[in-house]
């Protein structure tokens, strides 16, 4: 799952927005290029840079680790406002709870998986504390 994805989920739950399974797999379907070609390279490299192996000075490697991180994480934030920018809007009325509950096991649903409840309770009482 990406993450990403999981709490643009639960910020429309937040915002009373359920999405359909064809708004589940909108979002899906404008992330999928920039999670492969841009998100997963970076953290790839980033986790490569943890033990780079005995031939690499640690403290350079780490450094530009640091560096790879930060770019890491301004990936997923452009992600983030690309998502929210062009699919602000969607989803339908709901109660938080529920949107969250709906969205997240229709996500597993599409990856052909489930959403494990014990994650998904966790998630939702974080939900209740921001609503």
């Amino acid at each position: 799952m990406d993450v990403n994805l999981v709490l643009y989920l639960l910020w429309r739950a937040h915002c009373g927005r359920r999405l359909s399974a064809e708004e589940v797999g909108s979002v899906i379907d404008l992330i999928a290029a920039w999670q492969e070609s841009v998100v997963r390279p970076l953290r790839g490299v980033r986790r490569f840079l943890k033990t780079p192996g005995a031939a690499w000075p640690a403290a350079d490697a780490e450094q530009l680790r640091q560096r790879v991180k930060a770019q890491e994480l301004e990936a997923e934030r452009l992600q983030q406002i690309t998502m929210q920018s062009a699919l602000g809007d969607l989803g339908a009325p709901d109660a938080p709870e529920v949107a969250a509950t709906s969205g997240l096991k229709t996500y597993a649903r599409i990856l052909g998986g489930e959403f494990p409840d014990h994650h998904l309770v966790t998630l939702l009482r974080a939900l209740a504390r921001v609503s």
